[in-house]
């Protein structure tokens, strides 16, 4: 995967969730690309993340925590550099949703704490805080995927996404 976006991508970089995978693997990114003969600067560093812009209650942070661990159960270059992978088959989505029970069962092993670092919540300054680790491990633009989030509430979360953006920019314009 390294091999591939080092070769043709500009901007994703793949496999890494947490701020110690993203900067570990965003510098094996640039490695690769020079080895390639590309310019590292080429690249501009982005990533999705899961999103819930509010103080979730149990239920809500529960649910966070599910999707992150469902995630971090296909990608086991992630477990293995945030040192929790050793046991992992080395399967991916495409072979485990297949398979519910094995799904499940890989993604019950995920440390509660990894699956807590990959995911952006809280209110405004808890998701600032979340995010900026993500800046200083390199990323410079993000996705923020919305989990869980009514109807009714959704036009309050792009407006807290927004205000988090300029938040951003505003940090690393400083």
């Amino acid at each position: 995967m390294l091999e591939i976006t080092a070769r043709l991508a500009d901007g994703w970089v793949p496999e890494s969730r947490t701020p110690r995978t993203y900067e570990s693997t965003l510098g094996k990114l640039r490695e690769k690309m020079r080895e390639l003969g590309r310019e590292p600067e080429e690249l501009e560093p982005c990533l999705a993340l899961i999103f819930y812009p509010f103080e979730p209650d149990d239920g809500a942070y529960g649910r966070l925590l599910a999707a992150a661990k469902r995630y971090l159960a296909t990608y086991p270059d992630i477990l293995w550099e945030a040192g929790t992978g050793n046991w992992h088959p080395g399967l991916r989505t495409h072979r485990v949703v297949v398979d519910e029970n094995l799904w499940s069962d890989l993604a019950s092993r995920v440390p509660d704490g990894l699956a807590d670092a990959t995911i952006v919540y809280g209110g405004l300054d808890e998701c600032l805080g979340r995010m900026a680790r993500f800046v200083e491990a390199g990323c410079e633009h993000s996705i923020l995927e919305p989990y869980w989030i009514g109807a009714e509430r959704i036009a309050e979360a792009v407006e807290l996404a927004g205000r988090l953006a300029r938040e951003l920019r505003s940090l690393a314009l400083r």
